[in-house]
């Protein structure tokens, strides 16, 4: 069996721009494997005195365009997609007009802020981008003093790692099944492996993570490396149908998830692997053994015209 191992590293940043030491924030990340292509990310963040705070920037380490960002805020409208991402069940309760959704808990009030209510700009950095979200228009429309914004982006990364490439020759004689194993790593506001421009920014900001959520959801095609992770449960699809990316056409497939307490950055790496048949491989194959039996045909209709066949029999 012939074996390729390949390697990512996506450095996200997330801070916030208000005053200082008064605010902290949540991060919820599901990335969904399709493979090769149609991957993507999802980021939520809730983010705790928004009074305090001005505006919510995301470093994305690969470009995207604002076609790109989608708002999955309205899919919280929806009681059953609602009751599977917050895993418990809670009174919703709609406000076109703010374009808010206010999910009621037994202890606790979350506002899910609609993306359109937030000024949103995009700008290049090196080979990534910085998106910026500005809460000066909500303050004034959230009686709770915190919200949560939440969107899904493509994870070009991902695609790029998984897309098929051209036949590697050196491995045609090994095998015909070919292993790929994939590290990824997600490090999020890691000083030192952001570029400098974002790290300029992001130097006179509070690093202020209270907690990290990670959830990975993949295609039955990919084998997930599950032994660092911390819970593992069926995709509730019958829930989550109108959520789920449309890329993604599986039901039968399991959430893997990690939970962190990180105060300044975060990091983790999962590992997974497919597996494939080289059709290059089973031509090579089919065509040594076409040749050795033409050439055993020919050699025995040889050795019958010789004097040692005659005198054998």
């Amino acid at each position: 069996m012939a074996t390729r191992n390949q390697f990512v590293n996506d450095n996200f940043a997330i801070f916030l721009d208000g005053i200082l030491d008064s605010y902290k924030f949540d991060i919820n990340i599901s990335d969904w494997i399709v493979y090769p292509t149609g991957n993507c990310i999802d980021i939520g963040i809730r983010i705790y005195n928004i009074s305090n705070v001005n505006s919510l920037y995301v470093y994305v380490p690969y470009k995207i365009t604002s076609s790109d960002i989608q708002d999955l805020a309205p899919f919280f409208g929806d009681e059953k997609v609602a009751r599977a991402i917050t895993n418990t069940y809670a009174n919703i309760t709609t406000s076109t007009s703010a374009s808010i959704i206010e999910i009621k808990y037994t202890k606790r009030t979350d506002i899910i802020v609609f993306l359109s209510m937030l000024d949103c700009t995009l700008q290049t950095c090196e080979n990534g981008t910085i998106i910026c979200f500005s809460f000066g228009k909500i303050h004034s429309s959230i009686k709770e003093n915190s919200c949560y914004v939440t969107f899904r982006i493509p994870h070009e990364s991902l695609n790029k790692i998984f897309e098929h490439k051209k036949p590697d020759y050196r491995f045609s004689f090994d095998s015909p099944i070919i292993t790929c194993n994939y590290q990824h790593t997600i490090k999020i506001n890691e000083f030192r492996a952001l570029p400098l421009k974002v790290r300029q920014m992001f130097s006179l900001k509070k690093q202020c993570i209270n907690k990290v959520i990670f959830f990975l959801t993949s295609v039955d095609k990919i084998n997930i490396s599950n032994n660092i992770c911390e819970n593992i449960r069926p995709l509730e699809y019958n829930l989550l149908e109108s959520y789920i990316p449309q890329a993604f056409k599986t039901s039968n497939s399991y959430v893997y998830q990690w939970m962190k307490f990180p105060s300044k950055y975060f990091s983790f790496s999962f590992k997974c692997s497919t597996h494939r048949i080289q059709l290059l491989s089973l031509l090579l194959y089919s065509l040594i053994i076409i040749t050795l039996a033409i050439s055993g045909n020919i050699l025995w209709e040889l050795l019958k015209l010789t004097p040692l066949f005659n005198w054998l029999q």
